[in-house]
């Protein structure tokens, strides 16, 4: 029975964003993803089309748990989009990211890249990683064995041992998937000392590994992201209530401040680097800094019309569209 996963995708993102179950480790064709694009996006895909000229593509970059990347052909855009899981994305099992991409080929043959969306995915690993058809590897078992006997030399044999860890550590890893859960079982004898040789030979090649994303989603209007390595970021976009504008000293520029919670809590300010810009209308602009580690203070400066001010009276508030980046640390 095939599973099926639909997202949504506008120009606000792809829903849901969070990592969705994706089947088991080394299935072929058995998980089937369907993206719908929302009507106002594909209204203005098709816009876009007419002015422009040209043709409307998608293709889909698939990331698997292991960091290859397998990229479909390219093929004429369509407001429902199905695409089914491959071995070749499920075979390293974990956790994997399938990037829808939208493109706009001119008439020129220049191409340009419109929109991507990128569906989390997590698999079910096997317990002792997944063999293709036709492949052939060593056994863990035939690994294990020779790092038993290997440790039961002498002394004299030391260099024996040295290589058959090696050699065990090596293919191991490459064997089962990092996020798997590791038990190692000999019959017989005192194992001890080897187990934890093939322990340590996994957990420290996991932590050569590449950061990655430990947490991802939305809140309110914020968009968030955190890496395993305490690296944390969000974004803003919408609209911000400020309030009590009043006089800079300089002719007929205001200021206003408002606060705005973030989705999470830094782990302190000094990692907290800020951005922020505004839809502008009038002579303003906006400036932001942290003030707690789950708040930030936005500032506008901005003249009279911006401030709805009339006679030299503001309004008590005033809503404007801004956008906000912050990046520091989570842990």
């Amino acid at each position: 029975m095939v599973r099926k996963i639909e997202y949504t995708v506008s120009e606000s993102g792809i829903a849901p964003a969070v990592s969705q179950f994706g089947g088991v480790q080394g299935e072929h064709q058995a998980t089937e993803l369907v993206f719908k694009i929302a009507d106002e996006l594909w209204a203005k895909l098709n816009s876009l089309k007419v002015n422009k000229g040209g043709r409307l593509v998608y293709r889909i970059d698939g990331y698997d748990g292991e960091g290859g990347e397998h990229n479909s052909d390219t093929k004429d855009l369509e407001q429902s989009i199905s695409y089914f899981l491959e071995e070749a994305l499920t075979f390293a099992g974990g956790n994997i990211r399938v990037v829808l991409v939208i493109t706009l080929i001119k008439e020129d043959k220049t191409e340009m890249e419109l929109y991507s969306f990128p569906a989390l995915l997590k698999l079910k690993n096997r317990p002792f990683g997944f063999k293709r058809e036709n492949e052939s590897r060593e056994s863990m078992s035939t690994l294990a064995e020779v790092a038993k006997n290997a440790a039961e030399q002498t002394e004299q044999d030391r260099d024996f041992v040295e290589a058959a860890e090696k050699r065990v550590a090596e293919n191991l890893v490459g064997y089962i998937p990092l996020n798997a859960n590791l038990e190692i079982i000999f019959d017989g004898g005192d194992s001890s000392a080897t187990g934890e040789m093939f322990k340590t030979a996994v957990v420290n090649r996991i932590l050569e590994t590449a950061d990655y994303v430990v947490q991802e989603g939305t809140s309110d209007n914020w968009t968030y992201r955190k890496w395993n390595s305490g690296v944390a970021e969000c974004w803003f976009s919408g609209s911000v209530t400020i309030g009590n504008p009043v006089s800079t000293g300089i002719t007929n520029i205001f200021l206003g401040s408002a606060d705005v919670p973030t989705p999470f809590a830094f782990k302190n300010t000094d990692s907290m680097v800020c951005f922020a810009s505004c839809k502008w209308n009038f002579t303003e602009w906006v400036e932001v800094y942290p003030q707690s580690p789950t708040v930030v203070k936005l500032r506008k400066f901005g003249n009279g019309n911006s401030f709805n001010i009339t006679n030299g009276t503001p309004a008590d508030t005033h809503n404007h569209k801004v956008s906000i980046y912050v990046k520091g640390y989570w842990k």
